[in-house]
């Protein structure tokens, strides 16, 4: 009887604790789809708030109060409304309450980005990676650009909330196992270095095509529109992910490592005639040599590649590189076709540096691939598929690292009970 009358007391006590639990995850649910609107709309009144969320008035008054005590939002000024005589309160997020560092590197450059909640971005840096580089000299480098990060945002350190490293090639275990570019960088713990600087932070890491897939993701009008997403990018070598229904599913396709030619080019991989073989950076440098006098161009030293602001000049000004580079440029449409008749994308967006030897990049790689490979049979995949082009910056990908890391953080599901 005694045993009994414990149990029940026990089962009852863990009822009330579940009970309590759902209540606090559902508050924060409602505060972080309220975060969600302010993040999408930027500045709302209480009204707004509550006509977009559906929530009751206690509801919306309970969430802004906290809210506001947390210094999460902040007033945005007072607005007369329709009604004569009759204002409002506008609120915002606070620019620097919630603050997110991201990370991102190629063989050429690095690049950070601090981020608000709001997704503006506070501050930002840039550093040149020199083409011939140890892991000694890289970690120094990586060093020196994370500290310059920090001292000039030292006032901000506090409320930098997480820091997320959007790192080219393969991860596993928190390690780069893989990068084909820079070899040397295998099993570099990238974690135990931004913990030097940034002690007591949680250090992400993420692959930069992941990343640049989450920039996407944060365009709702783009992936409400199109359920099956391909993004291309073409900057130190092509790479490609595809999203799905709002979700990224690859996010490390070796788009690179298809093969596009028949010269027997060894790749990193084992392989021969990978489209990285040709169409990398360093692949274009070292074709567009043997074409060019002397087998330099004026704006590059020996241990670097061409700028790719050059080698878009050399495309319209030198006939031998145009003609290479649309051979190129079609060994990729060949790869890409193969790609769209897989996956039967609605949208593909192309982005990086090299389409810019086109005025209009998507016409140009449509023309390219239409000229090509006349696709018109019963097999409409590529027909279907509208392609455009994205005019993105190189540190995307740090971008879009903030953005995935804030979504973790502020994470908002509609409640199913």
């Amino acid at each position: 009887m005694i045993f009994n009358c414990f149990s029940i007391i026990m089962i009852s006590g863990m009822k009330k604790h579940c009970l309590n639990d759902i209540r606090e995850d559902r508050k924060k649910t409602k505060r972080n789809h309220i975060i969600e609107l302010f993040r999408l709309k930027q500045k709302l009144s209480k009204i707004e708030v509550r006509r977009l969320s559906g929530y009751s008035l206690s509801t919306i008054i309970s969430v802004f109060n906290y809210l506001i005590n947390a210094k999460i939002i902040i007033p945005a000024g007072i607005e007369e409304k329709n009604i004569p005589g009759r204002k409002c309160t506008y609120y915002r997020l606070a620019r620097e309450k919630f603050l997110y560092l991201g990370i991102t590197f190629v063989q050429t450059e690095m690049l950070s980005v601090l981020v608000s909640l709001s997704g503006d971005i506070i501050s930002s840096r840039h550093d040149d990676i020199p083409l011939k580089i140890n892991q000694e000299s890289f970690l120094k480098l990586m060093s020196r650009h994370l500290e310059k990060m920090a001292g000039e945002n030292s006032r901000l350190l506090v409320n930098i909330q997480n820091i997320g490293f959007a790192m080219p090639g393969r991860i596993e275990n928190g390690l780069l196992v893989a990068y084909s570019f820079m070899p040397f960088l295998k099993n570099v713990d990238f974690t135990d270095l931004a913990k030097r600087i940034f002690p007591k932070k949680r250090i992400y890491l993420d692959n930069n095509i992941s990343s640049f897939l989450s920039y996407f993701l944060s365009d709702r009008q783009l992936t409400g529109k199109y359920p099956k997403v391909i993004v291309l990018s073409l900057r130190t070598g092509p790479a490609m992910g595809f999203i799905y229904q709002g979700r990224i599913v690859t996010e490390y396709g070796e788009i690179g490592h298809c093969s596009a030619g028949r010269e027997a080019r060894p790749c990193v991989c084992g392989r021969k005639d990978c489209l990285d073989t040709y169409l990398s950076h360093h692949a274009l440098t070292r074709d567009i040599q043997n074409i060019c006098p002397g087998g330099r161009t004026t704006e590059q030293s020996d241990e670097e590649n061409i700028p790719f602001k050059e080698i878009v000049n050399l495309y319209n000004t030198v006939p031998a590189v145009k003609k290479l580079l649309d051979l190129r440029f079609g060994q990729l449409g060949n790869v890409l076709l193969d790609v769209i008749n897989i996956l039967n994308p609605d949208l593909v967006i192309l982005s990086g540096e090299l389409f810019g030897c086109f005025s209009d990049p998507a016409a140009g790689m449509r023309h390219l691939i239409e000229s090509e490979q006349r696709d018109t049979g019963i097999i409409a995949n590529f027909k279907k598929a509208e392609l455009i082009y994205k005019n993105l910056p190189a540190d995307t990908a740090a971008l879009g690292i903030c953005y995935r890391m804030i979504k973790e953080d502020f994470d908002y599901r509609k409640e199913i009970f």
